[in-house]
């Protein structure tokens, strides 16, 4: 894997129909909600479809980020490493997915920082996603790197707010 793109369910579509390189796709939709439309290209090299609600904690009703998702998520990119790029879109493209993408990149080595510090994008992580993610990797989030993590966003949020 060598680039992680974030979309939102709007926009995948018509993004992932254009494609003339390997991909796969990890697409997140909530569970009483209608999954993203995803054209065929014969560039993709697999979709993972998973149902679950942007949450950080679990609440009655909803249904959160659970081990046996980050581990399907492992098993589906380790299944298709050779993929160049990995697009992962979910209902906005702000929490779910740049959570996912910012884990995988970490785990990788490419920029996870993008997704907590991009003055472009308005990616606000779920933390939830991206620690058991992380964790099915056998990578422990401690409480000095959420401290980092905060401040890389806290100056994502000032510098967008000198834009406004």
């Amino acid at each position: 894997m060598k680039k992680i793109v974030v979309k939102n369910a709007r926009e995948v579509g018509n993004y992932v129909g254009k494609l003339k390189e390997d991909f796969i796709l990890i697409s997140i939709s909530n569970p009483d909600g209608e999954p993203a439309e995803i054209p065929e290209n014969p560039h993709c090299g697999g979709i993972l479809r998973l149902e679950f609600h942007d949450i950080s904690k679990k609440r009655r009703g909803k249904v959160a980020f659970k081990m046996i998702h980050a581990r399907k998520i492992r098993r589906f990119v380790e299944n298709h490493f050779d993929s160049g790029l990995l697009v992962c879109n979910c209902v906005g493209g702000i929490s779910r997915s740049p959570a996912v993408a910012a884990a995988l990149a970490k785990v990788y080595n490419l920029n996870a920082d993008q997704y907590f510090s991009s003055s472009k994008e308005h990616y606000i992580p779920n933390m939830r996603v991206y620690r058991m993610l992380l964790r099915v990797y056998g990578i422990k989030v401690d409480k000095s790197e959420i401290k980092r993590l905060k401040a890389l966003f806290i100056s994502k949020v000032r510098e967008y707010a000198k834009l406004e």
